[in-house]
Order: structure tokens, then sequence, then C-alpha cells
């Protein structure tokens, strides 16, 4: 990935990146790859990068991230980059943290079940 350094993390987002990975996730709901690989790169752009943290939630990444967790529950690989995003929305993030805590109960309850459901997965 090229999110590797804040550097390549800030300018794949002042390229509309965080635009395209949203995009996808809008357009492809039922592609269990797509979901993946947004939510892994999701989880990419906001480490530690708390501007595109905001970004991303205010692009919707957060319905998105939630959307892809209920439609592949079954699809380990897309459940755990899924948790994975979500985890990195909310690193040092107060606001987004809240934002979390309002929807706690499908949160916790989905990786919970995720976690039961694919046992020895992650």
């Amino acid at each position: 990935t090229l999110a590797v350094s804040d550097q390549y993390r800030t300018q794949i987002a002042d390229e509309c990146g965080i635009e395209a990975v949203i995009a996808a996730m809008r357009n492809h709901p039922d592609a269990a790859g797509v979901q993946e690989q947004a939510c892994h790169v999701i989880q990419d752009l906001c480490n530690r990068n708390k501007t595109n943290q905001d970004l991303i939630i205010q692009h919707g990444g957060l319905d998105l991230i939630r959307a892809a967790m209920q439609t592949h529950e079954s699809q380990a690989s897309v459940c755990g980059c899924a948790v994975s995003a979500m985890c990195n929305l909310v690193v040092k993030n107060d606001a987004n943290q809240e934002l979390i805590m309002t929807d706690a109960g499908f949160f916790v309850g989905g990786t919970l079940r995720n976690m039961s459901t694919f046992p020895g997965e992650g």
C-alpha cells in the first residue's frame, strides 16, 4: 500500500483518494472484494492521521463500513478489515469515538458476533 507514511496518506487524500474509495464502496456494496480492499485502504489512510479520519467520517465512511459488515457478515476477511478500519477511525480522535459510541450496540455486537463466527481468524 502507498499509505505507509503520513506524507503519502496526506497526498492520497489531497488527490481525492478518499472520495474514490468511498465511491467504490457505495457503487459496489455486494462485491466482498471491493468492500474488503476499501476497508483496508481506509484503515491505512486513517492510521495516525486525524484529518483523514475526519474526512472519511464526513464522506459517510462509517456508515459504509457498517454496511460492509452487515452485508458480508459471513466473510471473515471483510469483517476483519472493517473492524480494523473502524478502530483506526477513532484512534486519538475524541469526536469520532463519541460518534461510534452513539452506535456502540451495532459495533460491539457486530464485532463480538464476528469474533465468535470466525474463531481463530485474525
